[in-house]
């Protein structure tokens, strides 16, 4: 994800766009009953907030 972060913000760079004006959201799907665990999901989440991630949407990978 870091990468394709990057790219937004060369591109933001070269149209002359403030790159931290650009909301960044992520959606995640977390599967608690394979494996994930609430330490492994709150590390994800705090590796997103490092990227300058904004919003974080999680959906149980059961929910339909």
């Amino acid at each position: 994800m870091q990468k394709a972060f990057d790219d937004l913000k060369r591109h933001c760079e070269a149209l002359g766009r403030n790159y931290d004006t650009v909301e960044k959201t992520s959606l995640c799907t977390v599967h608690l009953s394979g494996g994930d665990t609430v330490e492994d999901i709150l590390r994800r989440i705090q590796e997103l907030r490092a990227m300058g991630v904004h919003s974080r949407h999680l959906q149980h990978a059961g929910c339909l």
